[in-house]
């Protein structure tokens, strides 16, 4: 079968049914909600197949809803009024999991938000990467969970449990999703696949007609509760979605104010309206913060702080979520869509640089080969990141940043704390009291690190240094000197674009592009040195990093 967002593939009696949009984390949309539908059916009709897995492609297993479509994102009324399959929601699927008559296994083999892990919980059993990103993500942006998750959730997990995850909306790891009961084991990414089919296997081992039975039993006990919630919630789904300024904070409707919707009042999580300006701020901070983190993980050959990249993508996740919420219910009319298209831009410029950063990161922590002498070369750059942990007796600990005049005697400056899982990126000044434990992150000349290291009772650092051995300028030599001034270059444009952007100045504008077109001419040069290198019988291992 060929469908433009679903794989489907049979393989010993196994079909898996893979959601094929991985550019954009498999966000759910309404040809994907149809075409899976097609596929489910497809498998329950063939009786070779006798058992199912649904997975994702890339390194998500569906990030919620694609925003991208505008403000009909979470608008039912939009479907026909006689069209009522999925419970009249335009992008909801048509046949569901749990109404196959063979084991449906749902391989959450990555990023798990909104629809994401809601149309999961209608599979039979769930195997979940141990690092995944879950979140029953809907009261945090205005809307509420769905597909019976009210009903299934706290049959899954007991009431105490349901209520904190649909309540609060946090952020879960797959590991205490499995904890939880959420899923039935979780397991390192790369196994998740393969944990699946060991799953699918042994049922498909069993008697077909037994199997589909006692499928029908454990769903049967559940149906009624799904059919009444269910049409609980669609019309409830349908007017939250309506309203441009869900979210926020709104005052109850007297019963005389002849209002015809439901009585809801939305609540921020944290108590205070945030705007979209002070979100994209945030965002802009957090993006630039991760890419002098992910450098800074490649110089010091850091997998702490290749760790800390991978903890800020789970907030920018969540944020990019957010702020494609705002847009979408800001837009009233066509002009007000116009410029939030413009916003959703941005946005997806800003995700696009977090994600690069989480791929240099990667370098660290899979143990990718990088030269010895580009490491080197990045000691030379005039400013580098540089993370260190204040330990308790040092002569940071328990002062405040004015007696320490860091900038001073360091030539080094604060750009943000980590303190526990807290991150202190705002509200940085003299008044502030270092804690023992706090995790600070520093930009400044390489030459301040020994000193700071110092100041927070850290072990002595050797800088990296190229080899030792001399000779003629090589491939590898060009290629290396040309990646640093990419970087470089990269990180000017970047400033330049978000200048442009700010004081809206088309000559800015143009010279991004120039330097666009500077950087597309430089990566054509330093593949062609790469590969050079590489033929000249070097170690090819320590060239896989620089691909990233």
């Amino acid at each position: 079968m060929a469908w433009d967002t679903v794989l489907y593939d049979v393989d010993d009696g196994i079909a898996t049914v893979t959601l094929n949009r991985p550019e954009r984390l498999n966000a759910w949309n309404d040809r994907l909600a149809a075409e899976l539908s097609a596929a489910l059916d497809t498998a329950d009709a063939d009786d070779a197949v006798r058992s199912v897995i649904i997975t994702g492609a890339g390194r998500a297993f569906c990030a919620g809803a694609d925003l991208e479509k505008g403000g009909d994102t979470f608008d039912r009324s939009a479907r026909p009024a006689d069209d009522t399959d999925g419970g009249g929601r335009p992008d909801a699927p048509i046949r569901l999991p749990y109404d196959l008559h063979k084991p449906v296994i749902a391989a959450i083999n990555g990023a798990a938000v909104g629809v994401g892990i809601t149309y999961p919980l209608l599979a039979d059993v769930r195997i979940v990467a141990e690092d995944a990103k879950i979140s029953f993500a809907f009261v945090r942006r205005g809307m509420i969970p769905e597909l019976a998750s009210h009903a299934i959730l706290p049959r899954v997990l007991g009431l105490s449990n349901a209520a904190d995850l649909l309540l609060s909306g946090r952020m879960i790891s797959g590991r205490e999703a499995a904890e939880l009961g959420l899923a039935s084991v979780a397991v390192p990414a790369g196994e998740v696949l393969t944990t699946a089919r060991a799953h699918a296997r042994e049922y498909a081992a069993a008697a077909p007609v037994s199997v589909a039975i006692a499928k029908r039993l454990v769903w049967d006990n559940l149906r009624p509760d799904i059919e009444a919630t269910t049409s609980r919630e669609n019309p409830l789904f349908t007017w939250v979605g309506q309203q441009a300024d869900a979210g926020s904070s709104r005052p109850l409707p007297s019963r005389g104010s002849g209002s015809r919707g439901p009585v809801i009042l939305c609540i921020p999580m944290d108590g205070r309206r945030r705007s979209l300006r002070s979100m994209l701020t945030d965002a802009k901070d957090m993006s630039e913060l991760m890419v002098d983190l992910a450098y800074a993980a490649l110089y010091f050959g850091d997998p702490d702080m290749a760790e800390e990249v991978d903890e800020l993508d789970e907030q920018m996740l969540e944020l990019v979520q957010d702020m494609r919420s705002v847009c979408v219910l800001a837009a009233r009319n066509q002009k007000e869509a116009e410029a939030m298209a413009s916003v959703l831009q941005v946005i997806s410029a800003m995700q696009r640089i977090a994600d690069d950063a989480v791929d240099i990161a990667r370098i660290v922590t899979h143990r990718l080969g990088i030269p010895r002498e580009l490491v080197a070369d990045l000691s030379n750059a005039e400013e580098v990141s540089h993370r260190v942990l204040v330990r308790d007796g040092s002569h940071m600990a328990r002062r405040p940043l004015s007696g320490l005049e860091l900038p001073t005697v360091t030539g080094m400056r604060i750009t943000a704390i980590r303190r526990g899982r807290d991150w202190i990126t705002d509200d940085i000044d003299g008044d502030l009291v270092l804690l023992p434990s706090d995790v600070l992150f520093l930009h400044g000349p390489p030459v301040g690190i020994t000193r700071v290291r110092e100041l927070a009772g850290a072990p002595y650092w050797h800088p990296p240094v190229p080899s030792e051995e001399q000779g003629t300028l090589t491939d590898l030599d060009r290629a290396v000197d040309v990646l640093v001034e990419m970087k470089n270059l990269s990180e000017a444009a970047v400033g330049l674009a978000y200048s442009a952007l700010v004081l809206r100045d088309p000559v800015l504008a143009a010279e991004v592009r120039h330097l666009e077109d500077r950087l597309d001419e430089m990566n054509d040069r330093l593949e062609l040195w790469v590969l050079r290198a590489a033929s000249t019988g070097g170690e090819p291992r320590q060239l896989r990093g620089r691909w990233t």
